[in-house]
């Protein structure tokens, strides 16, 4: 399924940059792609728990996801981003 993140961070090259690294890493999760100048993170993963296990590693290099993905495109800013 494809899952979109919006963030702020994301518009920081280095950050940036971090995040997608760690998220390529991440068993279950492909795919990852930045849109820099909107600050969406969009991926596909196979599983809720490959979701998980991205919350969890970017919670730990201090990119935590705030809210849940939304899926197909539908991207709602007041409930998915990354702080």
């Amino acid at each position: 399924m494809k899952v979109e993140f919006k963030s702020h961070i994301l518009k920081c090259k280095d950050c940036a940059d971090t995040v997608v690294k760690k998220a390529a890493s991440i068993e279950g999760i492909s795919n990852t792609q930045l849109d820099i100048s909107n600050g969406y993170l969009i991926l596909d993963c196979i599983s809720h728990n490959a979701l998980i296990s991205l919350e969890m590693s970017l919670a730990e290099i201090g990119h935590p996801i705030k809210g849940f993905p939304v899926k197909n495109n539908e991207i709602n800013d007041s409930e998915t981003e990354l702080i």
